[in-house]
């Protein structure tokens, strides 16, 4: 038995009409061939539309419409147009490969009517046994300005609650709390009904959807945390999906737990564009606010930083790396761990992590985790989890994978069998 410490199973219909920010259509026009693409696009566009209605996804590429992203046909689900088209994205299109590539394999891999399906699937999946358990984070993008999904957070919530009561021992559902839900009672009140009454074991952030982890608001739910031993896990690296919204002055001139105004220069303003403004929300420094008020705080900086940041620091021991910043905090606090989630595919860190996952320093605090299905889009599950084993021998992996995860997750409400 062995944990993955982080997974998500959320589905198409989770996601924000306007998840990518703009239609693809928009992307394709802004690149060097655009009066090309445009041209051939908008010639073939009404072949595809009248000849190919049997495939839904052709609605997302037109519009950014979540709506039909579940109805992806059998013919598309077992042909690979969705890589081919994610690959011609990359190609052309002026923004990061692996946004939009992301985007693209959410289509293929949250392509399943429900969520029990998509976890149905990972557990069959032959790298995990029959009796591995899994960490499910949960994900409100109700607040990041990108459209309402077709189902909001709180119906994505009674999907995974339903499942915890078929799966009790095997699915292990963390809240995702986002500050901008309510008030402080009323946020302590939402996750303590979830955790108490409804077995969720831990509580989920994603700072870059549009808030900082030092909000005035998280202070009582903090509290409740520290005093219970409620485990945290938050997104800390660069990649991922983002706040799509104008920034506001709160975004810009944040206040602290204490609702006082820190320091204009922690907030880097030098770029107002979202898609790098994000990085001020999820920095890993942000967790220095609230570790100097809650130093027993259990938290895990996911994704170790990111493998770039990893790169960054192996290449130029650049200090400001992420990679640096999270190791010094799981030396300077007990409670403070990471993960090895989606970082995990770069097999150029994997010398790096097998070291510090065998020092003492910081050997106890790194836990396994996947990110699946969003890790689809670099690497199959199965292959992920093998590659990384054979790096390490079996006492390495079930130290990430059983020892250290029971550490991480016992708290007042979760004890590991």
């Amino acid at each position: 038995m062995f944990y993955n410490c982080h997974t998500h199973i959320f589905n198409a219909k989770s996601v924000p009409e306007d998840f990518l920010g703009h239609g693809l259509i928009r992307l394709l026009s802004k690149s060097k061939f655009s009066f090309y693409l445009v041209f051939y696009w908008k010639r073939a566009s009404h072949w595809v539309v009248v000849n190919l209605q049997k495939i839904p996804v052709v609605s997302t590429v037109m519009h950014s419409d979540s709506y039909v992203l579940e109805k992806v046909s059998g013919w598309l689900r077992r042909s690979v147009f969705t890589r081919w088209l994610a690959r011609i994205f990359e190609w052309f299109a002026d923004t990061p490969k692996d946004f939009v590539a992301k985007y693209a394999y959410l289509i293929e891999a949250g392509r399943e009517k429900s969520q029990e399906l998509i976890f149905e699937k990972l557990r069959k999946i032959p790298c995990y046994s029959e009796d591995t358990r899994f960490v499910v984070l949960t994900l409100n993008m109700d607040h990041m300005a990108a459209g309402m999904p077709r189902i909001n957070y709180l119906t994505q919530l009674s999907f995974i609650t339903r499942l915890k009561k078929k799966y009790p021992q095997h699915l292990l559902p963390f809240l995702c709390i986002d500050p901008r839900s309510g008030d402080e009672k009323q946020l302590l009140s939402f996750a303590r009904h979830y955790i108490e009454d409804l077995g969720y074991i831990g509580i989920k952030f994603y700072p870059a959807l549009g808030f900082y982890p030092f909000d005035p608001r998280l202070k009582l739910l903090y509290e409740y945390a520290q005093e219970k031993e409620i485990p945290i896990m938050t997104h800390c690296t660069k990649g991922g999906v983002f706040y799509k919204g104008e920034l506001t002055a709160d975004h810009l001139h944040p206040r602290d737990l204490d609702n006082k105004f820190i320091d204009t220069v922690f907030i880097d303003t030098s770029q107002l564009r979202n898609r790098v403004f994000k990085n001020n929300f999820s920095n890993p420094d942000n967790y220095r606010l609230v570790l100097e008020r809650f130093p027993e705080l259990k938290i895990c900086m996911a994704h170790y930083g990111g493998s770039d940041q990893i790169m960054d620091y192996l290449r130029t021991k650049n200090e400001k790396s992420w990679y640096y910043k999270i190791k010094r905090m799981l030396v300077e606090y007990r409670n403070v761990y990471t993960d090895v989630s989606y970082t995990l595919f770069e097999t150029h860190v994997f010398k790096l992590l097998k070291e510090d996952i065998l020092s003492d320093e910081v050997g106890d605090k790194i836990l396994f985790g996947t990110d699946y299905y969003m890790t689809e889009q670099e690497k199959n599950e199965k292959d992920l989890v093998s590659d990384f084993r054979k790096v390490l021998n079996e006492s390495l992996f079930m130290k990430i994978a059983l020892r250290n995860p029971e550490k991480y997750l016992k708290s007042a409400f979760y004890y590991p069998p």
